[in-house]
């Protein structure tokens, strides 16, 4: 979990708890707030490949990775 953001947290709970769609709903509520945020990336990231969408979930590790301080 991220541990500096509450609404990213509860993405991680969700998605750990099946509820993937929740998850990217948060995930790209705070990317709308912070497009570089690595946290939201990487849960953007999980969320994809919980669905199979391999390509997208390692094209967003790459750019949590450029992103990350």
């Amino acid at each position: 979990m991220s541990g500096s953001d509450p609404g990213l947290d509860t993405g991680w709970r969700q998605l750990e708890e099946g509820n993937s769609a929740a998850a990217r709903k948060l995930a790209e509520r705070e990317l709308r707030e912070d497009p570089a945020s690595p946290d939201a990336l990487l849960l953007l990231a999980a969320c994809h490949r919980e669905h199979g969408e391999f390509e997208d979930a390692i094209a967003l590790l790459a750019k949590a990775s450029g992103a990350a301080p």
